[in-house]
């Protein structure tokens, strides 16, 4: 059976190798008289000779020491130019016999070897056909097509040749070319021909060029019929873990590779590599890349269902990247009546960058369960819509887990309604008191006359004989709520007699606090 892509060479060279050398003495075994001829020129003669056979030997022998002698560079490529149009030339039947002459297996490949790397493409693909009839072996339709492309790119004319085709079908032909001259194993030895014929193939069995010319579709970039066939005899040969690996190398712009995985990916498959433990994250992000969305009620299930921290955390990074468009995957999921459904869907909602709505935190917000109320505090805290309902709600709840993400996010904006809600905490007995600064400093900062009264209860202690405000003892607090007071409001009622007052008092530390205020200085 032919190689799939054939073509000749023109008579265009002239020059001769050596009169005494291997080319000239089979020039002379072949002419009845002394020539000086090309390689074409001699396929001629050996083509038209009766005695055809007869030269097989000969021509087999030529070949090796032409191409497997140390020559020269331009000897070298003399020797491969007249070689090369040889065997071009020569018809099918006579390379057949010439591969068929040399009983050394040793000898076989050598000559081989030295034809793919050193003639031209056409007489290398041509050679290497003759090596397929001549031992009865086969390319499967998928390998045919594929060295037919790479052939064609590899001979492409001057001035743009495809130097990276060339170079892949050599590689290709070399490994083919080597399993086919490898000596024959009886099958029961467990070996079995990479190149056979698929209807020989016992079921469920895959051929090592499916596998070549997928690998070689992804380097090249190039995708067809071919490839396709061969992805599906690795797939249903229980190679698929193989073709995953082989686009997993590749970057996700190829166009080769995405139609592979597109051909491949399916929600079963992607099941079966989270189930693993630990889960098979590399084929699953290949997969997915195949998939997209489609595999997300796949995913939320795992994540609702899995007992595995590592799948958890994977799935909701994969998931939160397809961004706002899962929010309606996932929406139903917010009347679970399991608390760690609702906890981890809301972490979800947040990593992809969907807001809350009113109706849905006011509910998560107020839940039974702490962990829901805090994850729904932190998403509330993100959503415009809620924030301040969802920070009110974290500074009036007695949960420090919650207080601490409200206060921090207050720093950046502290909207005045929710001032009233902090000042009247802050003076309830069970305020946490590492956060009565914070505290204190923000309401410091709200300018709200509401904050004011909260203020002066960390700063006044009654009043003296005469009926004049009385500075309470000296704190953190009190100094924070000082310093915030002559700030903020120096010329009201209550506060300008306490300022000062610190004013004109002996302990360093109120003068500086009053003093720090009217400059402005930091807190």
């Amino acid at each position: 059976m032919g190689f799939p892509f054939e073509t000749a060479d023109g008579n265009g060279a002239s020059a001769l190798v050596g009169q005494h050398g291997p080319w000239q003495r089979l020039v002379a075994a072949v002419c009845e008289e002394p020539a000086a001829l090309t390689g074409a020129a001699l396929a001629d003669r050996i083509n038209s000779n009766p005695s055809t056979n007869h030269f097989a030997a000969t021509v087999h022998r030529t070949l090796r020491e032409l191409l497997g002698s140390e020559a020269e560079a331009g000897e070298a490529a003399m020797n491969g130019q007249h070689a090369s149009q040889l065997v071009v030339r020569l018809r099918p039947e006579i390379l057949v016999s010439v591969m068929q002459a040399e009983p050394d297996i040793r000898r076989r490949r050598e000559l081989v070897e030295s034809a793919i790397r050193r003639l031209s493409i056409p007489a290398a693909v041509r050679l290497t056909s003759a090596v397929a009839a001549a031992f009865e072996r086969s390319l499967s339709p998928a390998m045919r097509t594929m060295v037919r492309k790479l052939a064609r790119a590899a001979a492409r004319p001057e001035p743009e040749p495809s130097a990276y085709a060339d170079a892949r079908l050599r590689e290709l032909m070399r490994a083919v070319t080597a399993e086919w001259l490898q000596p024959r194993t009886s099958s029961k030895a467990g070996f079995e021909p990479a190149t056979h014929r698929p209807q020989n193939r016992s079921a469920g069995r895959t051929t090592p060029e499916a596998e070549r010319v997928v690998q070689v579709a992804l380097e090249c970039d190039a995708m067809g019929d071919a490839v396709t066939a061969a992805v599906h005899e690795l797939t249903q040969g229980g190679e698929t873990r193989l073709v995953i690996d082989m686009v997993g190398q590749v970057p996700e712009t190829n166009q080769a590779g995405a139609a592979i995985v597109r051909q491949i990916a399916t929600a079963d498959g992607l099941a079966t590599a989270l189930r693993q433990d630990p889960p098979d994250t590399a084929a699953a992000d290949v997969l997915l890349r195949g998939l997209g969305l489609t595999a997300a009620k796949v995913m939320l299930e795992m994540m609702v269902e899995s007992r595995s921290r590592t799948t958890r955390c994977y799935l909701l990074g994969r998931l939160a990247a397809f961004g706002p468009e899962i929010r309606p995957l996932a929406e139903g999921r917010l009347r679970d009546s399991r608390w760690f459904v609702l906890r981890n869907i809301i972490a979800l909602f947040r990593a992809s960058g969907s807001p809350a709505d009113p109706a849905t935190a006011d509910r998560l917000l107020t839940h039974p369960e702490a962990r829901v109320r805090r994850e729904a505090l932190l998403w509330g805290l993100e959503s415009p819509a809620v924030r301040e309902r969802a920070m009110s709600e974290a500074i009036a709840n007695g949960d420090p887990t919650m207080l601490r993400p409200a206060l921090q996010a207050a720093r950046t904006e502290l909207p005045s309604s929710v001032v009233p809600v902090l000042a009247r905490r802050l003076l309830q007995p069970d305020f946490p008191p590492e956060f009565r600064l914070p505290a204190i400093q923000l309401l410091g900062r709200s300018g709200s006359l509401i904050a004011v009264e909260a203020l002066l209860h960390f700063v006044q202690n009654g009043t003296n004989l005469l009926g004049r405000p009385r500075l309470a003892h000296r704190t953190p607090e009190m100094l924070a709520a000082l310093r915030a007071l002559a700030r903020g409001w120096p010329q009201e009622r209550r506060v300008q007699p306490l300022v000062e007052a610190a004013r004109a008092s002996q302990d360093s530390h109120l003068t500086a606090a009053v003093a720090s205020a009217r400059a402005g200085g930091d807190e």
